[in-house]
């Protein structure tokens, strides 16, 4: 399997192959694109934080739900993977602790699991840079992407942050 360069990245989104909106191309990396936080943070108990009005003080030890700013649609020959930001992670915050796999077909914003495992609390803020995303190309195209009939894709479409449908099984 490949990781597209920036190069690649540019050129997939330009031909509508990925889709990231809103994208600055300022976000666009070497192998990646960074991804802002969006304004609703939930936490575990679907508990909303609008942190268009305020930011929100993650303390050590907590965890919250958030999502993405940008909306990405995955195309079917591709994956991809979220994973966090040195200069965020260096401070002791995590992006995602176990779902940072977005599969081919995954349309909407991507839900987070920030953790911070630091000693120092850390100030979440709408739009920070908080995340990355890098695609990774699939042997072929996959035969049943994400939203297929019958495969139970409870996140496709999401629009801000999801918690956890997990019962939904």
């Amino acid at each position: 399997m490949t990781i597209l360069s920036d190069k690649d990245i540019k050129k997939y989104l330009d031909k509508g192959k990925i889709e990231i909106n809103p994208i600055n191309i300022k976000s666009i990396q070497p192998a990646s694109v960074d991804l802002h936080l969006n304004w609703d943070l939930k936490d575990i108990d679907g508990n909303v934080y609008d942190i268009n009005k305020n930011e929100y003080l993650l303390i050590p030890n907590e965890f919250i739900l958030g999502s993405t700013l940008e909306e990405v649609k995955i195309p079917n020959d591709l994956v991809g993977i979220i994973e966090g930001r040195s200069s965020v992670g260096r401070l002791g915050i995590t992006a995602h602790i176990t779902a940072g796999y977005i599969d081919p077909g995954f349309n909407g914003r991507i839900t987070l699991e920030i953790t911070n495992v630091s000693t120092k609390p850390f100030i979440l803020k709408k739009g920070m840079s908080i995340c990355q995303i890098v695609f990774q190309e699939l042997s072929c195209e996959c035969e049943n992407p994400y939203g297929s009939d019958g495969l139970n894709s409870k996140y496709q479409n999401s629009k801000g942050t999801v918690t956890s449908k997990y019962e939904e099984l």
